[in-house]
């Protein structure tokens, strides 16, 4: 016999055999974990299945998108009971709406929101950082940003108008033309976020936008193959090996600003008092933040670039996928015609002040109403409220389900904010000024969360990004409906699944054309 033929033959052998074992492997680790489920809450998703139902439907979970939610918020969650949903990751117990406030309301010690947060994007392992506990500290987000961004408004808005200006450089008044809108949006969004990241030149900077995407897509499949494919009892290995070159793609992206950072930390260590003017952007807030924790890790530069790479996830990719989620829902609704013209009016309004007045941004009611009804009929995120039961011996919920120590529990948001029950007739339509009032009415904002609206999530674990998410929104899209029309898409765009979330396809065309007489921005 051919020697090569046979050593090729071989390694096929043991290839073949070592995908065996590991298939056998998984499936008995998956069936381990499923026995352990409370065995008097219902399951969904087992469609009648004659042999391991429970275990073929959890293997489901990629491809069965929205179905399995679907099903059990009909059969259970509009009834007030709970149910069990399949999952490659863990056992998770949907509870019903009513539970909400409950949920969100217990502490850390009870039902942890980080555990499960460190379980999704195996933080400690693929970011750099002291522990994962020091990767998820967002208090920047939520008390610097927050308290910041009106006032560094005006940067964002001229780099907003910057960038649609490069995007859209070959959109003029005489004809439509098709513009893969879902891109353009996120690289506007990437350079607005960045304009208080990194600033002036670099948020521009090509390449620097590029490292950043390719760290951005390790991360994302190595946390996608975490929450699909690896068992709990592997997860450590896997990390291992998945860090090599998320960490790799992270030093690369650290390399645009890694100078500045030091540069900084030797003006700090020098006794220099507080930031100057210049240096008030996201690296100074985590630089002073992490000056005042105790251990000195923190203030070491690569954990300081990792953390502005780690938060660029938080601060641009999600701000840009809303944006083009809120304008297609708009381009393939009944009343597209009709509301464009009353969001034009808005911004001719409003836009031309907000570098004068930031705070003028708050009277855009219509497009605020507008991003608040994509955020319930579309959230980013079907479900919510997702907490791991630590403690010990578990819990009992208010309705006397007993919850097991390492269970997961989670809520529902999307089949929610589509019951007519709860927001009356028409809840599953698509109203651009369902949440629209009078300026002197009660109009509850986008950023408003509360027990029937959880896209947000709800307690002390709510996005604490919310509010700068919502400005830039606001701004991206009041400035494209001052400065240009679009043509209402004929079909709803094919959207991209990932399990039971779907995203704006980027290869979507838009149809668009600059209004006449509008030039290439704002006056800046």
């Amino acid at each position: 016999m051919n020697p090569i033929l046979d050593t090729a033959l071989s390694y096929a052998l043991r290839c073949l055999i070592f995908l065996v074992i590991s298939i056998a492997i998984f499936i008995v680790l998956q069936s381990i974990r499923i026995s352990k489920a409370p065995h008097d809450i219902p399951w969904v998703g087992l469609k009648n299945r004659r042999f391991f139902p429970k275990l073929r439907a959890c293997l489901s979970e990629l491809t069965a998108g929205q179905s399995m939610l679907d099903e059990g918020y009909e059969k259970y969650g509009k009834h007030n009971l709970p149910f069990i949903l399949p999952s490659m990751l863990w056992n998770a117990i949907v509870l019903p709406p009513s539970n909400a406030v409950w949920i969100a309301q217990q502490p850390d010690s009870i039902l942890s929101g980080n555990t499960t947060m460190d379980e999704l994007m195996g933080l400690g392992h693929l970011t750099h950082g002291p522990n994962a506990e020091s990767c998820r500290d967002f208090t920047v987000i939520r008390r610097d940003l927050t308290r910041q961004f009106m006032r560094l408004s005006g940067q964002v808005y001229e780099e907003i108008q910057a960038a649609f200006d490069d995007e859209l450089v070959d959109v003029g008044e005489d004809e439509w033309t098709e513009v893969k809108l879902q891109r353009v949006l996120l690289n506007v969004a990437f350079r607005a976020g960045n304009r208080i990241f990194v600033g002036l030149p670099m948020c521009r900077d090509k390449a620097y936008k590029k490292a950043v995407d390719r760290w951005t897509q390790a991360f994302g499949i190595s946390t996608m193959m975490l929450r699909f494919l690896v068992p709990e009892q592997l997860r450590d290995v896997f990390l291992r090996i998945a860090a090599i070159p998320t960490k790799y793609l992270e030093r690369r992206a650290a390399r645009f600003f890694l100078a500045r950072i030091e540069e900084r930390l030797v003006r700090l260590r020098g006794g220099e008092e507080g930031p100057k003017e210049q240096d008030n952007d996201m690296m100074q807030w985590i630089i002073d933040q992490n000056a005042s924790k105790t251990d000195s890790r923190e203030l070491e530069s690569g954990n300081i670039a990792a953390k502005m790479i780690l938060l660029n996830i938080f601060a641009t990719a999600t701000t840009g996928v809303q944006s083009g989620t809120t304008i297609f829902n708009l381009l393939t609704s009944s009343h597209t015609s009709s509301i464009i013209p009353q969001l034009h009016a808005e911004a001719i309004k409003t836009m031309p002040r907000i570098l004068e007045d930031q705070r003028k941004i708050r009277e855009m009611h219509k497009l605020d109403s507008l991003i608040r009804e994509t955020l319930r009929y579309h959230p980013m995120t079907p479900q919510g409220l997702v907490r791991q039961v630590v403690q010990p011996g578990g819990l009992t919920s208010p309705e006397g389900v007993y919850l097991p120590e390492g269970t997961h529990v989670h809520s529902i948001v999307k089949n929610m904010h589509h019951d007519s029950q709860l927001f009356g007739e028409g809840a599953d339509e698509f109203d651009p000024l369902r949440y629209y009032k009078p300026p002197s009415g009660d109009q509850k904002s986008a950023v408003h969360i509360s027990s029937d609206f959880l896209p947000w999530g709800l307690g002390k674990h709510a996005c604490p990004g919310r509010f700068f998410a919502v400005h830039v929104m606001k701004l991206m899209l009041g400035h494209l409906f001052l400065k240009y029309d679009f043509e209402p898409l004929k079909e709803k765009p094919k959207p991209v699944r990932i399990g039971d979330m779907e995203f704006p396809s980027e290869e979507v065309v838009v149809r668009m054309r600059r209004r006449e007489g509008e030039g290439s921005g704002i006056e800046r």
